[in-house]
């Protein structure tokens, strides 16, 4: 049993937004990426005020870090999607999952951390490469079409909530690829509010967006190798890195 103080996470700000989408089963996953944003973001700040650098290795490493303290965290929230909320579920599966010197095996290590921003082609070969011929096509679709309804200025929520929907009712899906999906779909809603919230442009808020989805997607898919349940903490870690790289320009 921790001795430290408890590390509560601003659930009830973060997810009682109009980002959110009830009906995908993985929105709290949203939710926790842009909240490990947040904390981040802010050490990284303190960093830079000190005067020293952030580099893409180093903000790996501090997202990392959130979650060594994950046996702390406390939720105080109210439920994102009511009676089949993941996130208590999802918690005691991370803190299960991730003893207190953090993440066993790293699903996304720091040596894949890209040092620039890659271009989208480097993701869908990634996709490409973890994907059978069963589901590579459908998965592919599926992700091209985040991308582009992440960067629409206009109905951007209710595109991505639609396609949401596609992607839970598509049969053909297996399990590892609908879950990675979802992920990615409400990673991309949460994270263009977010920025927009910021008070910026409609550009950056898909701009940022993007990047949030093609890092869930290649953490994700490296954590796949894990199992379904593997592309969680992958896409969380991925994800983060992306946007803090993208916020504060971090990328070579």
């Amino acid at each position: 049993m921790s001795t430290n103080p408890p590390v509560e996470l601003p659930f009830k700000v973060f997810s009682d937004t109009p980002a959110r989408n009830i009906e995908n089963p993985m929105d709290g996953i949203g939710v926790l990426h842009n909240i490990v944003m947040d904390m981040a973001l802010k050490s990284l700040a303190d960093i830079r005020y000190a005067g020293r650098e952030t580099t893409p290795q180093q903000t790996h490493k501090q997202v990392l870090s959130i979650f060594d303290r994950i046996g702390d965290w406390s939720l105080r929230c109210v439920c994102v999607t009511g009676e089949n909320c993941p996130c208590k579920d999802l918690l005691d599966w991370l803190r299960d999952t991730i003893p207190g010197d953090g993440f066993p095996g790293d699903p996304f290590p720091a040596n894949l951390v890209p040092t620039s921003r890659p271009d989208p082609d480097v993701v869908i070969q990634q996709l490409e490469q973890s994907f059978d011929t069963t589901q590579r096509e459908a998965v592919i679709g599926y992700f091209k079409r985040i991308r582009v309804g992440t960067a629409e200025a206009e109905r951007s929520h209710e595109k991505l909530v639609s396609l949401e929907r596609r992607i839970s009712a598509d049969s053909a899906l297996n399990e590892t690829a609908r879950t990675l999906l979802l992920v990615n779909a409400s990673v991309a809603r949460h994270s263009r509010f977010m920025t927009l919230s910021l008070g910026r442009s409609e550009q950056q808020a898909g701009s940022a967006g993007q990047a949030d989805v093609d890092g869930a997607a290649l953490g994700g898919t490296v954590g796949a190798a894990g199992g379904p349940e593997a592309i969680i903490p992958g896409a969380l870690i991925g994800g983060g890195v992306f946007s803090l790289c993208t916020a504060l320009d971090n990328w070579l």
